[in-house]
């Protein structure tokens, strides 16, 4: 049986999830829209896992993460707006 990944205090860390030896927390997570490889930092894990659950939701929800709102560009924009006609 593998180990289980743990923090300095012994808490098990979640796929993804890791301990900073500047005592902040990460989350690396793959945008399916992107496809790019992104991060999310806090100072402690249960504000780590409450961003963990924003994330999931947004992605879930379809909704455009701050990652994938600087991607966008204008154009992208006004076609979802005011579509030509054919």
């Amino acid at each position: 049986m593998a180990n289980s990944r743990k923090d300095h205090k012994g808490r098990k860390l979640r796929e993804g999830e890791s301990w900073r030896k500047d005592g902040r927390y990460s989350y690396r997570y793959t945008d399916i829209r992107s496809g790019k490889r992104l991060t999310v930092y806090a100072k402690d894990l249960p504000e780590l896992r409450e961003k963990e659950k924003q994330i999931a939701k947004d992605l879930e929800d379809n909704i455009l993460t701050d990652g994938a709102i600087k991607n966008l560009l204008l154009i992208n924009c006004l076609k979802d707006i005011c579509p030509l006609g054919s």
